[in-house]
């Protein structure tokens, strides 16, 4: 999960609030309260994401942190900070890839997954995960 920063402005005489996303160039959302912007924000970021890698393009999922974006100049209008979490693993391109395993092994894993209600892919995914995380 990457966790945005989301600036979020009030311009004087309007009724709705404004979001700007600084790690998402070129990303904004509009809501009537905060809580319809931050929906509308975190579906701003996803179609933004996806648009990007959709036309060819890369997309860095890097965040800068709060205390930098607060002394920005930039965001001296900002009337308050939330964040939204989106699912960055949503967006990778999936791979079929085959392994070969002792049948005695994938019949383990097929149980464990059965009662865990989860996918020989899930289960590897996640061991995966879990031990690149500790390196």
């Amino acid at each position: 999960m990457i966790n945005y920063a989301v600036a979020i402005s009030k311009d004087a005489g309007m009724e709705n609030y404004s979001a700007v996303i600084p790690d998402v160039a070129g990303c904004y959302a509009f809501g009537d309260t905060i809580d319809e912007l931050l929906i509308e924000t975190k579906s701003a970021i996803e179609s933004h994401i996806e648009t990007t890698l959709d036309c060819g393009l890369a997309f860095e999922f890097v965040t800068t942190p709060l205390e930098v974006l607060q002394k920005d100049a930039e965001y001296g209008d900002v009337i308050a900070w939330a964040f939204v979490s989106v699912d960055d693993t949503a967006f990778d391109k999936q791979i079929r890839f085959n392994v070969s395993w002792s049948e005695h092994l994938l019949n383990r894993v097929d149980e464990y997954v059965k009662r865990t209600h989860d996918t020989r892919s899930g289960f590897l995914a996640k061991l995966a995960s879990e031990k690149l995380a500790i390196a």
